[in-house]
C-alpha cells in the first residue's frame, strides 16, 4: 500500500512511518521541511507540502497513486486556523476528488468540547469537514488520542521535568484528570485503523485508567527510579504566570492554551476503543516498564527546566554587560584599550560598539532560529576579549573578582546551551 503521511517527522509520526515500513508498505512523507524528511527517511520518496497555503488543487498531483492518507500534523501555537482547519480541509477535499479509499485524521480528545480553546476548536472544525465528506465511506476515520506518553513527546518532557525535581511539582491542586496512553499503543491503533477496510467514523484513543496530574507525575518519577518525596505545589496564580511566560518562549509546552486544556480534563471511556480494535491500551506504568528508563532519561528530565534558565541568565548577562559598559565605562576597559593605543573618543567609540554588540548577542538567545549562531558568536567574542585582555592585562587572571575567570563559567554555560539546542 502507498501511504502519504503528513506530520511524519513528529513524535508519533516517526514511529508510525517506521511501523508501516516494517510491514512492507510504501510511505511518502509530506511536509514543509523536505531536507529534514529526507534525512529522517532516506529510503522514502519525500513530497513538498504546506498546510498553511495549499489548496485542494495543489494536493491532487501529490495523491496520484496513493492508496491511503494519514494526517498527523498539528501545532500548539501559530496559525492554528490554517494548519489545523483550513489546510486539512483542503486536503480532505482533494482526497474526495481523488477518490482516496482510506483517510485517517489524527485530532485530539476533547475537540469541540472547549470553545475557548483555539487548539481544540480548530481541531474540531477539521473533524466536522472530514465527517461531512465521509458519509457513506468505510475507510475514513477521525482519531482522537488522549495524552500520549513516550520518549520524545512534549507533554512527556513537561511531566518528566515535574517528576525529576528534588521535590516533585504539583500543578495547582494536582487533581486535573488525564487518561494517558503509551505512544506505542497509539501507534499500534493508528496503523491498525489505517489498514482496516472498515473503521468507525470517530474513535477516542485512551489509556485504560483515568488518573490525576499528581498520579501521572508520580508514575513518571517511579519510572525514572527516583524515590517518593513530599510535593512542592505551584499555585494556580503562579501557574498562570508561568503559562503566560511560556506563550512568549518558543518551544515551551506550558502555555495558557495547554493550561486551559489541562484544567478542563482529558478523559473518556475506553470501551469504544476496545470494541473497534479488539484490545485495550496497556496501563501506563506497565507500558513504561517494558521500556526501562536510562540515565539519559533522567538527565533530560532534569535539564529540561534548565534550558529556559540558561537562555534567560545568559541573555541577562550579555544585555546587562552591554548596557553597563555603555553607561558606565569601566576603568579596566579604559586600561585595556589604552594598552592598544586607544584613548579619548576613539576608545569611547570602541566601547560603545562593543556594548551594542553585547546587547545584540544577548537578545539573539530569545529567538529560536538565532539562538545557535548567537551562542557561537558569543563564544567567539569571549575568546577574542579573553586573548586581548591576557596580552595587555594578564594580571586580571589573579583579580579576586575574576573578570576573566568568569568567562570560563559563562563559556561552559553557553556550551551547555548549545548542546541542548543541537
Amino acid at each position: 500500500m502507498r501511504i502519504l503521511v503528513l506530520g511524519a517527522s513528529g513524535f508519533i509520526g516517526r514511529r508510525v512511518v517506521a511501523a508501516l515500513l516494517a510491514n512492507g508498505h510504501t510511505v511518502v512523507p509530506a511536509g514543509r521541511q523536505v531536507a529534514v524528511l529526507k534525512r529522517l527517511f532516506p529510503a522514502c520518496e519525500v513530497v513538498q507540502a504546506d498546510l498553511r497555503n495549499s489548496k485542494a488543487a495543489d494536493w491532487l498531483p501529490k495523491l496520484a497513486g496513493v492508496d491511503a492518507v494519514l494526517n498527523l500534523a498539528g501545532i500548539l501555537r501559530g496559525d492554528l486556523e490554517q494548519v489545523q482547519h483550513r489546510g486539512p480541509a483542503s486536503l480532505f477535499d482533494a482526497c474526495e476528488a481523488g477518490n482516496v479509499a482510506r483517510l485517517l485524521h489524527v485530532s485530539a480528545l476533547g475537540a469541540g468540547e472547549q470553545p475557548a480553546s483555539a487548539f481544540l476548536r480548530t481541531r474540531h472544525a477539521a473533524e466536522v469537514h472530514l465527517l461531512t465528506l465521509a458519509k457513506g465511506r468505510n475507510g475514513w476515520c477521525v482519531v482522537r488520542p488522549s495524552l500520549v506518553i513516550g520518549r520524545g513527546g512534549a507533554s512527556t518532557h513537561l511531566f518528566l521535568a515535574l517528576a525529576a525535581l528534588p521535590f516533585p511539582l504539583r500543578l495547582a491542586a494536582g487533581r486535573w484528570g488525564v487518561q494517558p496512553l503509551h505512544v506505542d499503543d497509539a501507534v499500534r491503533a493508528i496503523v491498525q485503523l489505517l489498514l482496516a477496510d472498515t473503521v468507525p467514523a470517530c474513535l477516542n484513543l485512551v489509556g485504560p485508567d483515568a488518573m490525576t496530574t499528581d498520579e501521572l507525575t508520580a508514575v513518571l518519577r517511579r519510572w525514572l527510579g527516583l524515590p517518593a518525596r513530599p510535593w512542592a505545589t505551584l499555585k494556580l496564580p503562579l501557574l498562570r504566570a508561568a503559562a503566560w511566560v511560556g506563550d512568549h518562549l518558543p518551544g515551551s509546552m506550558l502555555t495558557q492554551e495547554s493550561l486551559a486544556m489541562l484544567r478542563a480534563g482529558n478523559t473518556a471511556s475506553a470501551e469504544p476503543m476496545h470494541a473497534a480494535l479488539g484490545w485495550l491500551a496497556r496501563p501506563l506504568y506497565a507500558a513504561l516498564v517494558a521500556e526501562p528508563s536510562t540515565k539519559g532519561d533522567l538527565w533530560l528530565a532534569r535539564l529540561t527546566p534548565m534550558r529556559p534558565v540558561l537562555v534567560g541568565t545568559l541573555c541577562l548577562v550579555w544585555v546587562t554587560t552591554g548596557v553597563v559598559s555603555a553607561l558606565l565605562p569601566a576603568a579596566t576597559d579604559n586600561s585595556l584599550l589604552a594598552g592598544f593605543g586607544l584613548t579619548g573618543w576613539p576608545a569611547r567609540s570602541v566601547t560603545l560598539a562593543g556594548a551594542a554588540l553585547d546587547v545584540v548577542l544577548g537578545l539573539t538567545l530569545l529567538f529560536s532560529k538565532l539562538r545557535v549562531p548567537g551562542a557561537i558568536a558569543q563564544l567567539g567574542v569571549m575568546a577574542i576579549y579573553t586573548v586581548l585582555a591576557t596580552l595587555v592585562l594578564a594580571q586580571l587572571w589573579a583579580d579576586p573578582f575574576g573578570p576573566l575567570l568568569k568567562n570560563l563559567a559563562v563559556g561552559a554555560a553557553t556550551l551547555a546551551l548549545l548542546a541542548m539546542e543541537g
